[in-house]
């Protein structure tokens, strides 16, 4: 993968990392989640990202965010 690309990616995961802590204070005042990974897929990942801006087309990034939220959503129910 080009620097470029390698670049723009870890700005993509920068921003994912930053507006989930954000997101995360917001909703509860205190952190109740946790960012496991970030995954790339799609053209970028297999390499056959594509950039025509000729035609309108260029790959864009697709990433799947997976997190952990440590909110206990079971803790009224009765046993």
């Amino acid at each position: 993968m080009p620097n470029n690309k390698k670049t723009h990616l870890r700005q993509i995961v920068q921003v994912i990392r930053e507006e989930f802590n954000e997101v995360i204070s917001f909703a509860s005042g205190k952190k109740t989640g946790k960012l496991i990974k970030v995954i790339l897929y799609g053209s970028h990942a297999t390499g056959k990202w594509v950039n025509k801006p000729q035609t309108g087309y260029i790959s864009d990034y697709d990433v799947l965010v997976i997190f952990l939220n440590n909110t206990n959503t079971h803790s009224n129910a009765k046993s």
